[in-house]
């Protein structure tokens, strides 16, 4: 489900996903943030429109959103 999960989500343009490519080995989070939305405002959006629960945020690891130069939009989405 994680590898069907990442590979519609590649699928999508304004959508950019961390980690491995769709297809290629990966645990089970996908971590993505939107081209035109903080991570916060997307899961509100997926929890209250569509009941999915995700997490978004630095997910306790500042210093990989330093380097993935993700901070200042908030983090990703998992």
């Amino acid at each position: 489900l994680t590898n069907i999960l990442a590979e519609e989500l590649s699928k999508i343009n304004g959508i950019r996903l961390w980690g491995p490519k769709a297809g290629e080995p990966r645990g089970n989070v996908v971590s993505v943030t939107f081209e035109n939305m903080n991570p916060a405002d997307a899961a509100l959006i997926l929890d209250s429109e569509f009941g999915i629960a995700v997490r978004a945020g630095l997910h306790c690891a500042r210093d990989l959103h330093e380097t993935l130069g993700t901070i200042a939009s908030g983090g990703t989405l998992r």
